[in-house]
């Protein structure tokens, strides 16, 4: 997946971080807990029927996007059957978009999943926890890692209070 898909949601920071990043450093910042991922818009719009034919389309010109997205949204589709409330919480899904994923057939995820561009990142807002998360990633230091978990964790549960 391309680190510039959503660049519009990061600061130049961040996105100087990203494109920096190693191999080594893009797993330990997969290791976090939590998905640092939004799949609200996405879930939305199949509720509301915008995953429609141009999406489809656009989705064509981002294939490895659109591949993720529907990994994505298959892993939390089966998260929410397992464990509702820890899926909530690790994915940051509100209370209507969880009922919503989990009504949907396999088949419905990888059509709403052409709707790849509005798969977001989370905590988007605190662009120093992106900056610490991808600081401490290039590091490697476990305990820094750890700590910047903790900081996201922190500022996910702040996300799902709001929600």
């Amino acid at each position: 997946m391309s680190i510039m898909a959503g660049a519009e949601h990061w600061s130049g920071a961040t996105l100087r971080l990203l494109s920096e990043l190693s191999l080594e450093g893009m797993q330990r910042v997969a290791a976090c807990p939590f998905a640092l991922f939004d799949l609200n818009a996405i879930v939305k719009a199949q509720e509301n029927r915008l995953c429609d034919a141009a999406a489809a389309h656009d989705a064509a010109a981002h294939a490895s996007l659109s591949q993720f997205a529907n990994a994505a949204l298959f892993y939390a589709w089966h998260e929410l059957s397992l464990a509702p409330a820890r899926a909530r919480l690790r994915f940051g899904l509100e209370a209507g978009a969880a009922a919503t994923l989990r009504r949907l057939t396999p088949s419905e995820l990888a059509a709403c999943a052409s709707g790849c561009r509005l798969v977001m990142p989370r905590c988007v807002r605190h662009a120093q926890f992106w900056e610490m998360l991808l600081e401490r990633s290039k590091q490697g230091d476990v305990r820094k890692m750890q700590a910047a978990f903790w900081l996201g964790r922190q500022l996910v549960s702040d996300e799902m209070r709001s929600k």
